[in-house]
């Protein structure tokens, strides 16, 4: 009778485990296939935002007073663009204030370089090595560097701080030198542009269009926490 009993839940365990081990296998092939159809479904999404770039490209976005589109030869070609710096071209400027007074772009410059602010500094030489430079090559490239470069007007007002202090500390070890003294103590006193208070600081070069103007621009573009939502809206697109 005991026998009987044991060969029972013997086979009982038995059938409990091939049943366990066929769900387990189950489980796996519908988690190899949903897998894969992640892996199609992000393809797919990757190829439609290639789609929604080129067509908005094409389109033109309005930012910061500019209307920018994604490069193609024929644009390189139409403003004298250099080749081996294919970034968004600005084909419109409605308001330039977004720009330093006599920075401005024109139609037909386009953007090459995005950095931190603190690259534009003449001192801060430990913050410049840590801070980030981009070459954006596309309007979304573009958008993703001003958010990554940009500072908030605390942070610009730091920077400014902190190079007055050093310009003055670096002054004071010039004493056998009063031209170069003079000329670092006026950097120290330095005022912040009114234009720049409370905005919002990126650093940028553009290339000029060579059939107006041959070189390159450096200046900073200064925004508002609207222009930065505009950004980020469109990046969510």
């Amino acid at each position: 009778m005991t026998d009987n009993i044991t060969l029972r839940i013997t086979a009982a365990m038995a059938i409990l485990l091939s049943t366990s081990s066929l769900s387990r296998a189950d489980e796996a092939d519908l988690l190899a296939k949903l897998k894969v159809e992640k892996a199609a479904l992000e393809q797919h999404l990757k190829e439609v935002d290639t789609r929604i770039d080129e067509i908005q490209g094409a389109q033109g976005l309005n930012w910061l007073g500019m209307t920018l589109v994604d490069s193609t030869d024929e644009l390189m070609k139409k403003y004298g663009l250099l080749a081996e710096y294919p970034g968004p071209i600005i084909v419109k400027v409605h308001n330039d204030s977004a720009f330093q007074d006599g920075c401005a772009p024109t139609a037909g410059c386009a953007f090459w370089i995005v950095e931190h602010p603190v690259r534009g500094f003449l001192l801060n030489q430990e913050n410049k090595e840590k801070a980030p430079s981009y070459g954006p090559r596309n309007v979304r490239e573009l958008a993703q560097s001003l958010l990554l470069c940009t500072v908030t007007p605390e942070e610009y007002q730091a920077i400014c701080n902190q190079t007055s202090q050093q310009a003055r500390e670096y002054a004071e070890t010039l004493n056998d030198k009063p031209t170069e003294r003079e000329r670092w103590l006026k950097i120290a006193e330095a005022k912040m542009p009114q234009e720049d208070v409370g905005k919002y600081i990126c650093r940028v070069v553009y290339h000029y269009s060579e059939t107006k103007k041959r070189g390159t621009m450096t200046t900073h573009i200064r925004m508002t926490k609207a222009d930065l939502d505009q950004l980020r809206k469109f990046l969510k697109e």
